[in-house]
């Protein structure tokens, strides 16, 4: 389980929590600060990410602390149908178009195929949106 510390920010009618998370850096500020592509970007935007997570049966105010969970195997997953599967459909794509009619095939197969498998990672991500929300563990504090 990867777990982070939130503040709960807003919550809507419809009982969706949203939570303000702060984002972490990807390296910890070494001699090249000044010339890293990294560290530029981290300062340039904001420090805090807000996200929607699924309460998990818990009572929360604005401004609760909480500690958010997600399990490996979800991240996993969504890299896994957002990187992997487009890749696959784009290659098989192009094979198939390559082999019934040449260039001009290959190209409409391989960008057909992708942007089919992307609108299918799309409906399958909507209609069980709830199962890649992070879950409340506990109130902190």
């Amino acid at each position: 389980m990867l777990e982070e510390r939130g503040v709960v920010v807003e919550i809507a009618e419809n009982g969706q929590v949203f939570v303000a998370t702060q984002r972490q850096s990807a390296c910890g500020s070494c001699q090249s600060e000044k010339s890293c592509g990294s560290n530029l970007l981290n300062n340039s935007t904001s420090q805090q990410q807000v996200m929607s997570v699924n309460a998990n049966g818990h009572s929360l105010a604005i401004d609760d602390v909480v500690l958010l969970a997600i399990d490996e195997s979800i991240v996993w997953l969504g890299m896994l149908q957002l990187y992997v599967w487009p890749l696959i459909a784009l290659i098989i794509g192009g094979i198939l178009g390559q082999s019934l009619s040449g260039e001009i095939g290959a190209m409409v197969g391989a960008f057909g195929c992708l942007i089919l498998s992307l609108l299918s990672v799309r409906w399958r991500t909507q209609r069980e949106s709830d199962n890649y929300l992070p879950i409340v563990i506990k109130k902190l504090i």
